[in-house]
């Protein structure tokens, strides 16, 4: 989480990680198993995950104020971050002026 939602939604997040049980990562019910051509930009009903990709590769709209604040973050530990984040921007993918 973002440390600047800390204060608002400390009280959600403050607690020991919960132990996924129900995850289908080894037989994924978001790849389409009917070996037929993908149908993408038809709809959501026939949008599926790569086989070899899945939701692990979900990548989240990222507001710009925390986008700025990744940037200015002088963490070692956010470089990789940096580097996606520049690299995207760069690539002008999924960048858009909101």
């Amino acid at each position: 989480m973002p440390p600047l939602y800390g204060p608002l939604l400390s009280g959600f997040f403050d607690r020991a990680p919960i132990d996924e049980t129900r995850a289908t990562c080894d037989d994924c019910a978001m790849c389409d198993k009917s070996g037929k051509p993908s149908s993408e930009g038809e709809g959501l009903e026939t949008a599926f995950f790569q086989p070899d990709l899945k939701c692990c590769t979900y990548h989240p709209t990222l507001p710009n104020y925390l986008v700025g604040a990744v940037l200015s973050d002088a963490s070692p530990e956010l470089d990789g971050g940096k580097r996606r984040i520049r690299g995207k921007i760069a690539a002008r993918i999924g960048v858009t002026p909101e």
